[in-house]
């Protein structure tokens, strides 16, 4: 009951400033939903690249079904994203505003959504936060992928699938997200970016604990 009434408030606060959504942010607002759209698009494709694995593995191999479980899970939550994003098409700029707000709330639907506004010099600040976020983001997801291809090997071997794959799949799956929705973050309205920023900030918190990933 709690959580329904947060997003009733936030949903409240969104529409106070969504009326303020100008031509131009509208436009530059479908264009961040055109490339955030093609982006996930891109991440789907990574996923059916990861699906692969199972074609070339003994079929004894245990976890097997439950990998491609995992895989159509996270495939089903980026055609959701995906289907969201077409029905913006229809929307006046003040939905659509909002719209994107409650995308990048998918995330994580935990952390809570703080409206306020954001001033010029504040948002040259997050310009170059997210920049080095994208930076960071790619590095973490180089790393990840060499460790991936890396226990594949040991998969092969043990012929079981284990706890700390799904780990590394999982964390490459959130940072693939995360860079969907950085990479368009220049057309973003300010306060958009200043949510995407405390979105992207708490969860990398959130993941530094297994920067390094160890097995257990």
């Amino acid at each position: 009951m709690k959580k329904i009434f947060l997003i009733i408030i936030t949903l409240i606060s969104l529409n106070a400033f969504a009326a303020k959504v100008s031509s131009q942010q509208n436009k530059l607002n479908k264009e961040y939903l055109t490339l955030l759209d093609l982006n996930i698009g891109g991440t789907i494709k990574l996923l059916s690249s990861f699906n692969t694995i199972l074609d070339s593995l003994p079929d004894q191999v245990t976890g097997t079904q439950l990998f491609s479980g995992f895989l159509m899970d996270l495939t089903l939550e980026c055609g959701n994203l995906k289907k969201h994003i077409a029905l913006t098409e229809t929307m006046k700029s003040a939905e659509r505003e909002e719209m994107i707000q409650v995308l990048i709330a998918t995330l994580n639907p935990d952390i809570e959504y703080l409206p306020y506004s954001v001033s010029k010099e504040q948002d040259e600040q997050n310009r170059q936060i997210l920049a080095a976020m994208h930076i960071r983001f790619k590095d973490r997801l180089f790393a990840l992928q060499k460790e991936i291809l890396r226990e594949e090997t040991l998969i092969l071997e043990s012929a079981t699938f284990n706890k700390y794959f799904f780990n590394l799949h999982s964390q490459h799956f959130m940072y693939e997200l995360l860079m969907d929705f950085i990479e368009p973050s220049g057309k973003l309205s300010r306060e958009n970016r200043n949510y995407l920023i405390q979105m992207a900030t708490q969860l990398e918190e959130m993941m530094a604990e297994s920067l390094l990933p160890t097995e257990e």
